[in-house]
Protein backbone atom coordinates (compact mmCIF):
# COMPACT_ATOMS: atom_id res chain seq x y z
CA UNK A 1 0.00 0.00 0.00
CA UNK A 2 1.29 3.55 -0.90
CA UNK A 3 1.09 6.16 1.27
CA UNK A 4 0.56 8.80 -1.31
CA UNK A 5 -2.64 9.97 -3.89
CA UNK A 6 -2.24 7.66 -6.91
CA UNK A 7 -4.91 6.62 -9.48
CA UNK A 8 -5.98 3.36 -9.93
CA UNK A 9 -7.57 0.85 -12.45
CA UNK A 10 -9.99 -0.90 -11.15
CA UNK A 11 -11.41 -5.20 -11.61
CA UNK A 12 -13.83 -3.39 -13.67
CA UNK A 13 -11.27 -1.52 -15.70
CA UNK A 14 -12.77 2.15 -14.28
CA UNK A 15 -10.42 4.39 -12.77
CA UNK A 16 -10.43 6.06 -9.74
CA UNK A 17 -8.54 8.12 -7.52
CA UNK A 18 -6.86 5.99 -4.71
CA UNK A 19 -6.15 7.89 -0.94
CA UNK A 20 -2.95 7.25 0.83
CA UNK A 21 -5.11 4.69 3.58
CA UNK A 22 -5.55 2.75 0.17
CA UNK A 23 -9.42 3.63 -0.47
CA UNK A 24 -11.32 5.30 -3.25
CA UNK A 25 -11.89 8.69 -2.99
CA UNK A 26 -14.04 11.04 -4.82
CA UNK A 27 -12.57 14.35 -4.68
CA UNK A 28 -14.90 16.97 -4.15
CA UNK A 29 -12.64 20.27 -3.35
CA UNK A 30 -12.60 23.97 -3.42
CA UNK A 31 -10.39 26.01 -5.34
CA UNK A 32 -9.14 29.53 -5.12
CA UNK A 33 -8.92 28.75 -1.08
CA UNK A 34 -6.77 31.98 -0.66
CA UNK A 35 -9.94 34.52 -0.89
CA UNK A 36 -11.21 33.04 2.52
CA UNK A 37 -7.73 33.86 4.28
CA UNK A 38 -7.32 37.76 2.14
CA UNK A 39 -10.84 38.28 3.48
CA UNK A 40 -10.60 41.31 5.88
CA UNK A 41 -14.31 41.02 6.80
CA UNK A 42 -13.30 37.21 7.78
CA UNK A 43 -10.57 38.11 9.73
CA UNK A 44 -12.64 41.32 11.53
CA UNK A 45 -15.66 38.65 12.26
CA UNK A 46 -13.60 35.70 13.43
CA UNK A 47 -10.69 37.61 14.62
CA UNK A 48 -7.13 35.85 13.96
CA UNK A 49 -6.21 33.69 11.10
CA UNK A 50 -5.96 30.93 13.19
CA UNK A 51 -9.43 31.46 13.70
CA UNK A 52 -10.30 31.78 10.25
CA UNK A 53 -8.74 28.98 9.06
CA UNK A 54 -10.79 26.45 11.78
CA UNK A 55 -13.78 28.20 10.65
CA UNK A 56 -12.97 27.30 7.01
CA UNK A 57 -12.13 23.59 7.40
CA UNK A 58 -15.28 23.17 9.68
CA UNK A 59 -17.20 25.17 7.05
CA UNK A 60 -15.62 23.14 4.16
CA UNK A 61 -16.36 19.75 6.00
CA UNK A 62 -19.87 20.38 6.51
CA UNK A 63 -20.48 20.94 3.28
CA UNK A 64 -19.15 17.91 2.14
CA UNK A 65 -15.54 18.76 0.46
CA UNK A 66 -12.78 16.48 0.96
CA UNK A 67 -9.55 18.31 -0.41
CA UNK A 68 -8.88 21.90 -1.59
CA UNK A 69 -7.74 23.19 -5.05
CA UNK A 70 -5.35 25.33 -5.28
CA UNK A 71 -4.70 29.09 -4.07
CA UNK A 72 -2.48 29.00 -1.04
CA UNK A 73 1.31 27.79 -1.60
CA UNK A 74 2.03 23.98 -0.38
CA UNK A 75 3.64 25.75 2.91
CA UNK A 76 0.24 27.72 3.83
CA UNK A 77 -2.01 24.70 2.92
CA UNK A 78 0.03 23.02 5.81
CA UNK A 79 0.23 26.19 8.31
CA UNK A 80 -3.82 27.28 7.56
CA UNK A 81 -5.44 23.94 6.49
CA UNK A 82 -3.56 20.68 8.31
CA UNK A 83 -4.83 17.99 7.12
CA UNK A 84 -6.57 18.25 4.09
CA UNK A 85 -5.89 16.86 0.89
CA UNK A 86 -4.45 19.84 -2.11
CA UNK A 87 -3.22 20.44 -5.34
CA UNK A 88 -0.23 22.23 -5.87
CA UNK A 89 0.02 25.09 -8.39
CA UNK A 90 2.73 24.88 -11.24
CA UNK A 91 1.03 27.45 -13.98
CA UNK A 92 3.29 27.99 -17.01
CA UNK A 93 0.76 28.34 -19.44
CA UNK A 94 -0.32 32.08 -19.58
CA UNK A 95 -3.37 30.64 -21.54
CA UNK A 96 -6.12 30.84 -18.96
CA UNK A 97 -9.13 32.90 -20.08
CA UNK A 98 -9.13 35.45 -17.26
CA UNK A 99 -5.89 36.58 -18.05
CA UNK A 100 -5.99 40.18 -19.62
CA UNK A 101 -4.40 40.47 -23.25
CA UNK A 102 -0.98 41.97 -21.78
CA UNK A 103 -1.03 38.98 -19.81
CA UNK A 104 -2.32 36.47 -22.03
CA UNK A 105 -0.36 34.03 -24.14
CA UNK A 106 -0.24 30.44 -26.39
CA UNK A 107 3.01 29.32 -25.84
CA UNK A 108 4.45 26.85 -27.71
CA UNK A 109 3.81 24.14 -25.79
CA UNK A 110 6.46 22.25 -28.41
CA UNK A 111 9.26 24.17 -27.98
CA UNK A 112 12.32 23.11 -25.60
CA UNK A 113 11.94 26.26 -23.61
CA UNK A 114 8.39 25.44 -22.79
CA UNK A 115 9.20 21.61 -21.86
CA UNK A 116 12.46 22.97 -19.65
CA UNK A 117 10.41 25.60 -18.31
CA UNK A 118 7.70 22.83 -16.78
CA UNK A 119 10.14 20.61 -15.96
CA UNK A 120 11.89 23.51 -13.57
CA UNK A 121 8.29 24.43 -12.26
CA UNK A 122 7.26 20.71 -11.45
CA UNK A 123 10.76 19.93 -9.74
CA UNK A 124 10.38 23.33 -7.61
CA UNK A 125 6.83 22.03 -6.21
CA UNK A 126 8.26 18.67 -5.73
CA UNK A 127 10.94 20.09 -3.42
CA UNK A 128 8.00 22.25 -1.48
CA UNK A 129 5.62 19.35 -1.85
CA UNK A 130 8.67 16.71 -0.66
CA UNK A 131 7.15 13.34 1.12
CA UNK A 132 3.54 15.56 1.50
CA UNK A 133 1.33 12.84 1.18
CA UNK A 134 -1.29 15.38 1.47
CA UNK A 135 -0.52 16.32 -1.98
CA UNK A 136 -2.81 15.31 -4.17
CA UNK A 137 -0.30 16.45 -7.82
CA UNK A 138 -0.11 19.27 -9.24
CA UNK A 139 -0.94 21.03 -12.37
CA UNK A 140 0.73 23.36 -14.82
CA UNK A 141 -2.25 25.50 -16.35
CA UNK A 142 -5.74 26.66 -14.77
CA UNK A 143 -8.15 26.90 -17.52
CA UNK A 144 -6.96 27.49 -20.62
CA UNK A 145 -8.62 28.94 -23.63
CA UNK A 146 -7.67 27.26 -26.57
CA UNK A 147 -9.22 30.05 -28.88
CA UNK A 148 -7.94 29.69 -32.28
CA UNK A 149 -9.02 33.48 -33.42
CA UNK A 150 -7.37 35.14 -30.23
CA UNK A 151 -4.74 32.77 -30.68
CA UNK A 152 -4.52 34.98 -34.45
CA UNK A 153 -4.98 38.16 -32.43
CA UNK A 154 -2.24 37.79 -29.46
CA UNK A 155 0.27 35.70 -31.63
Amino acid sequence: MSNRFRVQQLADHSWTVIDPAGQPLCLLGLNHIEDAFSSAAAAQRLGSQRQVATFVSDQLREWGYVNVGYGLSPVQMRQWLPGWPYVAAINRCPAEHWRSPGQFAYPDVFSGDFAAGVRQGVAEVCQQVGGDPLCIGYYWTDTPQWDLDRARRTG
